[in-house]
């Protein structure tokens, strides 16, 4: 059976997808509507990504960087220790780090390319 979540990719391009989800608004509104969170096979990127997704469904906007930095500083008492700390850590590293942005193109192509023949499987395995 085909993998059904992003882990052939690898961790590298797991964070960068991440990134871009984190840091490009329209981006993130498109990969939105056919991204399945279990996609990401690392729990503090699903975590990371959860609360961007809820701030943007509550507010009806993409959180600033800023906002998530504050987010990820309050209000992951719910999130195991461990992951906790791999959230603000990954968060931390990614925007000081600029090779993050490298490949962005491929990573938004492929990422959105696999969502969406994931969607049409699962709505033809439906059907």
């Amino acid at each position: 059976m085909e993998q059904t979540d992003f882990s052939k990719y690898g961790k590298s391009f797991q964070e960068k997808l991440t990134y871009l989800i984190m840091t490009e608004r329209p981006f993130a509104d498109q990969i939105g509507e056919v991204l399945d969170i279990n996609f990401l096979e690392l729990k503090y990127l699903q975590v990371l990504v959860n609360k961007i997704y809820d701030y943007k469904s509550k507010y009806e906007v993409h959180p600033s960087l800023k906002i998530v930095g504050s987010i990820l500083g309050s209000n992951l008492d719910d999130e195991d220790d461990v992951v906790a700390e791999q959230v603000r850590e990954y968060f931390k590293q990614s925007i000081t780090n600029i090779d993050i942005l490298e490949d962005a193109e491929y990573v938004k192509d492929t990422a959105l390319d696999f969502c969406r023949k994931q969607k049409l499987k699962e709505a033809l395995d439906r059907g």
